[in-house]
Formats: C-alpha cells, structure tokens, sequence
C-alpha cells in the first residue's frame, strides 16, 4: 500500500508531500491543481523512466520518494528479490520500503530503495515496475 508521496521540483511543483490512508483514496481538484504531475510522479519512482524536462525551470535535479507499507508475502519483495535487490532492503519485519528517484539535469538518474543506492533502474523497468 502506497503510504507518502513526496515530491519535489518536479514539472511545476516545487515541494509536494501526500498522505494516502487504507482503502480508496481519490486526488480531486480543479484543472491545473497537478493532480497528473502527482500521477507522473508516481510513475517515475516505480520505473518509468523521467525526462529531464520534467526538472522543474531553475532546479538542477529532481526528486520523488514512495513510502510503501509491505507486507512478508507481497509481490513486490519477491521482484525485489528477482532483481538481487539488496537483502538488508527486504527485512521481512521492515514493513514500511522506501524508493527514491532522483533525476540530475545531466540526465543521470538515481534510484533507490530503502537508503540503499542501487542501478537497478534497467531492470526494474524491463520488469514493468515493482508493482
């Protein structure tokens, strides 16, 4: 389940910060509000890959964290796996999994999951995203 999403100096939005709760959870507002960049966001940090030109204008780099709350048996720890994704990453008592993009202006791209940096942005996307 998607906890937090964090934003920053992406498209337009240069600080952001959602809170999803259990259940269903809708972005409603009006037309320009960034209901889509949030979305966009999301995309990004499950493997999608992000074009420099959504760095927001004057910014060098931008950033976007995922909280997601695990459980043992969740698909995504077994991808993780798959991926030889660091196992410190996947205590399976750590319920809560980090994952982090950071996006340079020199088009060089960081990814990664619980505090651990890792080049598996190839093959997370040849996977279809974590989840």
């Amino acid at each position: 389940m998607l906890k937090t999403l964090s934003v920053w100096n992406f498209a337009l939005i240069e600080k952001a910060e959602v809170e999803f709760g259990e259940g269903l959870n809708i972005l409603t507002g009006e037309t320009g509000a960034g209901k889509s960049i949030l979305i966009e966001a999301l995309g990004t940090v499950l493997g999608r890959r992000a074009s420099t030109n959504l760095i927001r204008t004057g910014c060098e780099q931008l950033r976007v964290e995922a909280v997601f709350l695990l459980t043992p048996t969740d698909k995504a720890r077994t991808i993780l796996k798959s991926l030889d994704i660091d196992d410190e990453a996947l205590d399976p008592d750590n319920k809560e999994m980090l994952v982090e993009t950071i996006r340079l202006a020199l088009n060089e791209a960081l990814e990664q999951i619980n505090q651990a940096y890792d080049e598996a942005e190839e093959r997370i996307t040849k996977k279809g995203g974590l989840f």
